[in-house]
């Protein structure tokens, strides 16, 4: 298969995975309807209800639609990305993974000038190398290791395997990370494809409808970033130069390699975040669970009320922000303390009894390896200008 050929597989694979993630998670990205609660891309801009988002979808549909036929059109390609990110800026929480990264392979269609089909075809498979190699480096931590790797091994029952040997765990995480560098090197790069491929299998196996039937928005993604290796790392071919520089050194390919190989480094310190970081299913991600007065249970969105929980004998009831998130929207919420403090913070609003409401958060201190657990009640949670609304 030529090289225009399989860019344009690839490119069309992008598009139409992008159209069934989205229609999969329709909640999230729908204008009215939803009870979770909208976050500006920066919390305190108020950007959310600013921002047109039925004009938005209908823009990034179209551009979708277009985009099937030329896999390469520079104003439709254009349109799509702008309709993105301006619905990203209404609510941070549509800015998954998966979204970010089909992004980033896009920005080489907007620079000026044909880039050659083989140029491109590399910086796709390096945008791939990285999001391994990052995400098996996240993985390498002690609540991925007795947590998480576990619970994934459960469906083909060695849950209690994994458990007892924990350098399984680690050594899943080696696997992920080390396929992103073998993929670099050409005379290990079907190895690095290999391994890479069969982390995506097994994490559609482990989280798909036969598995623990979770998160379905991400099964289509992992099928597609298998296809995209494939298509764009084997076989290897040489890459012309369109100018005097290496191909990785033009600005359309030299930016999106930056935030993807580089830019990770800084969650590690609280200053990238997870997300943008390929931290996913890393046991780093912070948990947060509203707590709130028994006598407000009704006070709440009612597409809250399915999850909030109560533990007998406890005071409190609780609402487990992940847990909605997934539940309403079909993906998991945004999870830097920002935003799930700029949720909660709507969240109290709502309550007849805010001072005996609040958010319990448990996250990693910046730039550490400590866990911090924290109880903030709403009071804390809001500006001090902020007076809270009557409901009687």
């Amino acid at each position: 298969m030529s090289a225009p050929l399989r860019l344009n597989w690839a490119l069309r694979g992008v598009y139409l995975t992008l159209l069934v993630q989205v229609a999969i998670s329709w909640e999230a990205w729908a204008p009215m309807g939803r009870g979770f609660p909208r976050v500006s891309v920066v919390a305190d801009w108020p950007l959310v209800g600013s921002v047109p988002e039925t004009g938005m979808l209908v823009v990034g549909g179209t551009a979708l639609f277009l985009l099937l036929g030329r896999p390469r059109h520079r104003l439709a390609t254009g349109l799509l990305v702008t309709a993105a990110w301006m619905l990203i800026a209404a609510d941070v929480n549509r800015l998954q993974p998966w979204l970010y990264l089909y992004l980033l392979v896009l920005l080489p269609n907007l620079f000026p000038g044909a880039r050659p089909a083989e140029e491109v075809l590399r910086f796709i498979g390096w945008t791939i190398a990285g999001t391994w190699f990052w995400s098996g480096v996240m993985k390498l931590n002690p609540a991925f290791v007795s947590e998480f790797f576990p619970d994934l091994l459960g469906p083909f029952g060695g849950k209690e395997f994994a458990v007892a040997h924990p350098a399984l765990g680690y050594a899943a995480g080696v696997l992920e990370a080390g396929a992103g560098g073998l993929v670099l090197v050409r005379r290990t790069r079907r190895i690095g494809i290999g391994l890479g491929c069969s982390v995506h299998i097994f994490a559609l196996a482990a989280l798909g409808p036969w598995g623990l039937d979770w998160n379905a928005v991400v099964w289509p993604w992992n099928v597609a970033f298998a296809g995209l290796a494939v298509l764009c790392l084997w076989p290897a071919m040489p890459v012309p130069r369109s100018s005097g520089r290496s191909w990785w050194q033009q600005p359309a390919v030299l930016v999106p390699l930056a935030l993807v190989w580089l830019f990770p480094l800084g969650n590690f310190f609280g200053h990238w975040d997870h997300f943008l970081s390929h931290s996913f299913y890393s046991g780093r991600l912070p948990n947060a669970i509203f707590y709130f007065h028994p006598d407000d249970r009704f006070a709440l969105p009612e597409a809250a009320r399915p999850y909030v929980l109560h533990v007998r004998g406890e005071p409190e009831y609780l609402l487990p922000l992940e847990f909605w998130a997934l539940g309403e929207l079909r993906i998991p919420g945004y999870p830097e303390v920002r935003v799930r403090r700029a949720v909660a913070r709507q969240l109290c609003d709502c309550l007849r009894q805010p001072h005996r409401a609040g958010l319990h958060l448990t996250h990693r201190a910046d730039g550490t390896a400590d866990i911090r657990t924290e109880r903030i009640a709403c009071p804390a949670l809001l500006p001090r200008s902020f007076t809270f609304q009557s409901h009687n």
